[in-house]
């Protein structure tokens, strides 16, 4: 990431909206109305199966009416329990939906998000802190570092420029800091059809970078005056 759009309400929206899901998560998973209301059915169906059995072995004992009300408060139970089911089954949508109003403000928030295309190093800046920016304009000037381009020069009399093409190479300096020699390996990747005085020709080379012990820096930067072998193939010349 090299730059952010303001992003001040939009986050404060998030902050809401991951609010409102975990509000959503709890009541889902606050289970208490239904474990009442299946308690509530199995009472009421066995006090009707109590009245039943006493109206069946005693005749009169338990008014016809008595039982026709035990019956319907069981209907009135298993009703509790469908209803408490279906407010379970609303409250996992309700889920769903705040689970989707954060992936979208998420979302949002990334296309706030300038990210870089490649991994590199900022070299030019063009929009300062607080400046407007339109669509499509050029925020920064970011150079790849981890790949580089070294450019020798040689002499056909030494390796032909067809047996130079897509040959391995390796790069080699001395850090002036330290007085140790850097090695770095890479690949031929273009020859130059113009040829020099002395038969000599330009090359190009791409090179694998590595990062420094720390892990801090770069071994090898741009502009760096560096000594390029390369290793043709045998026969190749």
């Amino acid at each position: 990431p090299v730059a952010r759009l303001d992003d001040r309400s939009l986050r404060i929206r998030s902050r809401a909206a991951s609010l409102r899901l975990e509000s959503a998560m709890q009541q889902a998973a606050d289970d208490l109305e239904l474990q009442y209301a299946e308690t509530a059915l199995q009472e009421a169906e066995a006090e009707l199966e109590s009245s039943r059995s006493i109206y069946r072995d005693s005749a009169g004992a338990i008014p016809m009416v008595t039982i026709r009300r035990l019956r319907l408060s069981v209907e009135r139970a298993q009703l509790e329990v469908a209803r408490a089911k279906k407010a379970a089954s609303l409250a996992k949508i309700e889920i769903d939906l705040r689970a989707a109003d954060v992936s979208v403000i998420e979302d949002t928030l990334k296309r706030l998000q300038l990210q870089s295309p490649l991994a590199g190093v900022v070299v030019q800046v063009f929009r300062q802190r607080g400046e407007w920016v339109a669509a499509g304009d050029p925020v920064v000037r970011v150079a790849r570092i981890d790949r580089l381009d070294v450019h020798g020069l040689l002499s056909a009399d030494q390796l032909s420029p067809q047996g130079c093409r897509d040959q391995s190479v390796s790069v080699r300096w001395i850090d002036p800091a330290t007085n140790k020699e850097h090695r770095l390996r890479g690949r031929v990747t273009s020859i130059q059809p113009q040829r020099l005085p002395g038969a000599r020709y330009r090359f190009q080379a791409s090179v694998a970078n590595e990062k420094t012990a720390d892990g801090k820096d770069w071994l090898l930067h741009p502009g760096t005056e560096v000594r390029m072998f390369v290793y043709p193939t045998v026969g190749k010349r």
